[in-house]
């Protein structure tokens, strides 16, 4: 434990500090009940053709940081859904199967 402590204390030190915040990508995911990733993506490319497909999650795709698609119709549509990269990766991990009953209980409001 104290190893730890004294590893954790040096390293702190050498952590560099960003001169600006960090700007994280605009993440859209495709709702497969009402489109299929393609069609999301042929769709938003037509506005955004920097629109590329994340190398994680399956139907998550990534725009640039600040990309404003809050009034874009796959949004109002409920087609395509804002949502963090972060809140995608329990389903990714949890690997679910076909006909798996599962509680999502890792929502919060807002998400």
């Amino acid at each position: 434990r104290a190893a730890l402590k004294k590893a954790y204390a040096q390293a702190r030190h050498t952590v560099p500090i960003a001169a600006e915040p960090l700007k994280l990508p605009r993440y859209v995911r495709a709702n497969p009940l009402k489109a299929s990733v393609e069609e999301v993506l042929a769709e938003l490319a037509r506005t955004h053709p920097s629109v590329v497909r994340d190398a994680h999650v399956p139907a998550l795709l990534v725009l640039p940081p600040g990309t404003d698609v809050h009034a874009h119709p796959l949004v109002e549509s409920s087609r395509a859904i804002l949502q963090d990269k972060a809140s995608c990766m329990p389903v990714v991990a949890m690997r679910a199967q076909l006909g798996w009953r599962c509680i999502d209980a890792c929502a919060a409001p807002g998400n």
